[in-house]
């Protein structure tokens, strides 16, 4: 829930009477650094420390970013719920652009209002690309008899439960791929059902030889790059689908 901070003078003016005043209105808030750090897998993790306490108490913690320098505390907005040895933390998953800076900062509130850090910039914020323990070529798909070869993945669209999915084709297969949202990179498990994070469902039709339906056994690992802001690889290696009692091999890699 965003919070929205209004300081009312008169308000300010009271609840200052009722206590000693302080030098600087600034000496109610405490001091605060802020670092923030990309991971490996294209998150980022915030860290606040605080140096020196306020007069007051605080009553919420947390985190802001932005793709510009002077940005509100509103905007994607993380609540904090503890402070651990003068330090509190958050991390913000996978999902940067790695050509824009992003601009981090944290904030604190008491019954006078918020406090907010200088903003710390961060950019490049790239994932360590993932590989699968196999070689196939680029544009290259097997899931029944033949090896096809893929043609050109269709756009990103949402599901009606708000997934997001493309389809890739080759000479007799169809597959469609559905994740929980846009994939960072990462290697996510294969689903038979809804995907949560971190899975996909790969389902797929063939006509090879009559019309075959069916889709990736759960478990499986599908290794995807994200290598731009909008350009992705997609790799599997002998994963297992089953049909009619027999499990059959599928393999791929491709771009888009």
């Amino acid at each position: 829930m965003k919070i929205k901070l209004l300081l009312i003078l008169g308000l300010v003016i009271g609840i200052i009477s009722c206590r000693k005043a302080e030098k600087n209105f600034d000496d109610y808030f405490p001091e605060m650094t802020v670092t923030a750090v990309a991971q490996s897998d294209g998150s980022v993790v915030v860290t606040a420390t605080i140096t020196k306490e306020g007069a007051l108490d605080l009553e919420s913690i947390g985190f802001a970013f932005s793709e510009n320098s002077d940005f509100p505390i509103d905007e994607n907005q993380l609540i904090v719920n503890e402070i651990i040895n003068n330090t509190f933390t958050v991390t913000y998953p996978p999902g940067f652009d790695i050509t824009k800076t992003y601009y981090f900062k944290a904030w604190v509130t008491n019954e006078l209002g918020y406090k907010a850090t200088t903003a710390v910039s961060l950019s490049n914020i790239e994932a360590v690309p993932v590989d699968g323990p196999c070689s196939n070529p680029l544009n290259y798909l097997y899931v029944y008899l033949v090896n096809e070869t893929t043609g050109t993945p269709t756009a990103w669209e949402e599901t009606v439960d708000f997934n997001q999915t493309f389809t890739v084709s080759g000479q007799y297969s169809t597959v469609n791929y559905t994740f929980d949202a846009i994939p960072a990179t990462g290697i996510y498990t294969t689903t038979q059902f809804t995907p949560e994070p971190g899975q996909v469902k790969i389902s797929f039709s063939n006509t090879l030889s009559g019309f075959i339906q069916s889709s990736l056994n759960a478990g499986q690992s599908v290794y995807v790059n994200r290598t731009s802001p909008t350009t992705w690889t997609f790799e599997v290696c002998s994963a297992t689908w089953t049909y009619n009692s027999f499990d059959y091999s599928f393999s791929t890699f491709f771009d888009m």
